[in-house]
């Protein structure tokens, strides 16, 4: 170390030198008479390339409807029924309803009223409170549950209307704008009580993360508190291919902070979310949900991202579906079938006595034609034996379709299954003009019974959505439905024959209604989906193609 020092220090002084007898030299020589090269401009600097467009939500609910700027990107418009909203990275973006202005905050994947409340902002911060108080006083159906959508008369009305959401004075203000759209406020309980679950609600669903060595790992959520998660291939440690968890869980959408309750059968020994030989590990990792992206974060491990498994209007088979196979000790047990590619799925039976554990999987790959018939290739492992979609002794193609409703229909050898979407989805809307709007919807099981006389009036609901849906049915429905599969419906003084009506195993009731004054059919469907106030149907009507949310209001 100190013989290079010196080394360094010698070249260093000997360099000094010979510099300075070379600068001597040019002092005697003769002047150079060349024209020196001429400088070269300095090219100027390529400019940094505009950050990529991405999409991202605002959810209260999903929050439809109300206009979005973003800066410095420049993005504006108006969300859509989902909530989309589109930015740049490093945008900040503010959402208006007239001229009312919500706090501007950060863009990202997914934006909420808690954002709004400035840094460690909860579910009692004013301003949290305040904007979820008003988006939900101002949705057009005033039910949160399916979605949050302003409409274009709303924003006309509140254009001359300025609410400070930190201010002591919001509530007389706000309580004074509701009054211009016949609205009263939202209480503080109603609106957190609705926003916290619908954060939680966020979580329902299928989410894939795929390892570097192909393995896929999907989680699912139930809104019951359930989750399962399905491993297609065996790990570096004791997690057998074609494994699976399923249990319980607790989870807090605010911090993200998750805990695995209970396990009730499991196959993937160390693997998934709980191990038996640690389990204090499971409290140590954190779900941060962002859109459609969700990170779990495991302490002293990392983070993996999954991304969500979601319905596509263009691949409507994508997704989630649910058939319920109750048994006495396990009410809830279900098979989930997961279509996560065009080609590619994942059947999962939560309850299989013939298999180890008793849970099994099956990952396979499939082709779905243009008429509907549906043929599955040998998978690449399964544990469910001859069940599951692919039966070795049996490989004749299936018929299956995919209502707009959110049922799957499964048919082979003359019988049928139903299966119902999990999670929420977007529909189409059509009234009598054929104007179109979308909503987003949650299936849940129905309220139609079978072994009694019910009646009940099918109210419309969701009238003037963002301005372009009407619906001009005349006289509400009143249906009555007989134990024996008959009925009638009446529409004011006309009374119209049910020759048939049945419940699915999904809980979406068909209604075969003949109008003899016209001598013909029509088909009515009533899907339960979710509401506060627990009679909401997604209609559909055949004869006139009326797809529509209504009410089943009892009798």
């Amino acid at each position: 170390m100190h013989t290079s020092f010196q080394t360094i220090a010698l070249l260093l002084a000997a360099s000094l030198f010979l510099s300075a007898c070379g600068s001597d030299s040019d002092d005697d020589s003769t002047p150079d008479t060349q024209d020196p090269t001429p400088e070269q401009p300095t090219p100027e600097p390529e400019p940094e390339p505009e950050p990529e467009l991405q999409t991202g939500v605002f959810i209260d609910s999903p929050v439809g409807g109300v206009r979005f700027t973003t800066n410095p990107g420049g993005e504006e418009g108006i969300t859509g029924s989902g909530g989309e909203y589109t930015y740049r990275e490093g945008d900040t973006v503010q959402f208006s309803i007239g001229g009312i202005q919500l706090p501007e905050v950060t863009a990202k994947r997914q934006v909420t009223p808690l954002d709004m409340g400035g840094e460690n902002a909860d579910f009692t911060t004013p301003a949290v409170i305040n904007v979820a108080r008003l988006l939900q006083t101002l949705d057009d159906d005033s039910d949160p549950e399916n979605g949050i959508t302003i409409a274009e008369a709303t924003a006309s009305a509140l254009v001359d209307t300025e609410l400070d959401f930190t201010a002591s004075t919001f509530e007389t203000e706000a309580t004074v704008a509701a009054t211009l759209i016949e609205r009263a406020l939202v209480t503080e309980a109603d609106a957190i009580a609705h926003f916290q679950g619908s954060l939680r609600d966020g979580l329902t669903g299928s989410w894939m993360f795929v390892e570097d060595n192909g393995n896929i790992n999907l989680l699912t959520f139930f809104q019951d508190g359930h989750y399962v998660i399905a491993h297609s291939m065996a790990d570096d440690g004791d997690q057998p291919a074609g494994s699976a968890e399923y249990g319980y869980y607790q989870w807090d959408p605010v911090d993200g902070s998750f805990s695995v309750v209970e396990v009730v059968r499991e196959t993937d020994a160390s693997g998934g979310l709980y191990n038996r030989d640690e389990p204090t590990n499971s409290d140590n990792m954190t779900f941060l949900l962002e859109g459609d992206v969700l990170t779990m974060v495991i302490e002293d491990e990392g983070s993996f991202e999954f991304t969500r498994v979601s319905d596509d209007t263009d691949r409507p088979l994508i997704g989630t579906w649910r058939f319920r196979e109750p048994r006495a000790d396990d009410p809830e047990s279900s098979d989930l079938l997961t279509f996560f590619t065009a080609t590619d799925y994942v059947f999962v039976h939560l309850w299989d006595s013939a298999a180890s554990g008793n849970i099994s999987t099956e990952w396979g790959s499939y082709e779905w034609t243009s008429d509907g018939v549906f043929t599955v290739s040998d998978p690449l492992v399964e544990t469910d034996g001859p069940a599951g979609l692919y039966d070795v002794n049996d490989t004749d193609p299936m018929e299956l379709s995919v209502s707009g409703n959110g049922e799957l229909a499964l048919a082979e050898g003359g019988s049928a299954e139903t299966w119902a979407r999990l999670g929420s989805y977007t529909v189409e809307l059509r009234d009598f003009e054929g104007d179109v709007a979308s909503a987003v919807v949650e299936r849940v099981e129905g309220q139609f019974i079978t072994d009694s006389t019910q009646i009940f009036t099918l109210d419309v609901i969701a009238e003037g959505t963002a301005g372009q849906y009407e619906t001009a049915i005349g006289e509400q429905p009143v249906v009555t439905l007989e134990p024996d599969g008959t009925g009638t419906m009446m529409f004011g003084a006309d009374v119209n024959t049910i020759t048939d009506w049945s419940r699915s195993d999904t809980g979406v009731l068909t209604i075969l209604e003949y109008d003899d004054g016209i001598d013909d059919n029509a088909i009515w469907t009533l899907t339960p989906i979710r509401s506060k106030t627990g009679d909401t149907v997604l209609v559909h009507q055949s004869d006139l193609q009326l797809n529509y949310i209504g009410r089943a209001h009892a009798e």
